[in-house]
């Protein structure tokens, strides 16, 4: 009895790790878009561009999507699938800066307050990068999770289209 009592708290606990992984993904992405505001603000209180333009620049960005297509690799991905969606979740945080950026200028509403980038942001968005990585390793994507995606993903100036982008690259990952 106590046999199948620890197997069916074994198939319970593997059951909710596997559906929790989407969620935590999700919830990941969401969080880490949640901080474009911070960073949004701190660009256009500093005078930064959204995206740096210049050969230099290019190569940064591009150094940092092999980075993490790199260490989704070294997770089990498909390099070329995690690139693109790294890549897919790179135009997403433009896109909110953009939008948060212009509305801003449009409206003056710009936050005069916002969370410290070295000490806070910075920080978040590391941890953040590691979590998207070992959920996306994790679990596989399905169809079936759009509308959990959909759901989670509610972060201002973040297009439908761009979420659907971005949920078709992680269909593609495994």
């Amino acid at each position: 009895m106590k046999n199948v009592m620890a197997q069916a708290v074994s198939f319970l606990l593997l059951t909710a790790t596997a559906e929790a992984s989407p969620q935590t993904l999700f919830d990941a992405l969401n969080e880490q878009f949640s901080y474009m505001q911070a960073v949004a603000a701190w660009k256009r209180d500093t005078g930064s561009p959204v995206e740096y333009s210049g050969r230099q620049a290019r190569l940064y960005t591009q150094r940092q999507l092999v980075n993490d297509a790199n260490a989704a690799a070294d997770n089990g991905l498909h390099y070329e699938r995690a690139h693109d969606f790294f890549e897919a979740r790179y135009a997403a945080t433009n896109e909110i800066q953009y939008c948060l950026i212009t509305q801003w200028t449009e409206d003056e509403s710009a936050p005069v307050q916002y969370k410290d980038i070295n000490e806070v942001v910075l920080p978040a968005l590391t941890g953040l990068r590691t979590t998207i990585i070992e959920s996306l390793a994790e679990e596989t994507i399905t169809s079936e999770h759009e509308k959990a995606f959909k759901e989670t993903i509610q972060v201002d100036c973040l297009s439908e289209e761009t979420k659907d982008k971005l949920f078709n690259t992680l269909l593609k990952l495994k």
